[in-house]
């Protein structure tokens, strides 16, 4: 997952993992079960991983019949790797980018 929701508000892995200091408040909040899931059916409590093998991203702790969960299992790293690419090219470039679970939402300029 991309994306959870943390003291009422939606944050995304990839802007976490581009500051030490927004990592670690995250790991904590990971440790202790304050991140949620953003389908609003579910909420269940998921943790943040990132690591030199993984790219930023949430995952639920234990099983659970979200929807997103079962998109979880079918993600790729590659997918991943693919997403959080586009994500930093577009965000660099100075353009606001939404990242869902079945899309990427990017910019309509013609710049593009």
């Amino acid at each position: 997952m991309l994306n959870c929701i943390w003291n009422g508000k939606l944050i995304e892995a990839e802007q976490i993992s581009k500051t030490e200091d927004s990592e670690s408040s995250v790991r904590r909040a990971s440790e202790n079960h304050e991140l949620k899931c953003t389908d609003p059916f579910c909420k269940c409590s998921i943790c943040y991983k990132h690591g030199p093998k993984r790219s930023p991203h949430f995952a639920h702790i234990g099983e659970s019949n979200c929807a997103y969960a079962a998109f979880e299992k079918n993600d790729t790293p590659i997918k991943r790797f693919v997403r959080s690419s586009l994500y930093s090219h577009f965000t660099n470039l100075g353009y606001t980018v939404t990242v869902s679970y079945t899309h990427l939402t990017l910019p309509t300029n013609s710049r593009v």
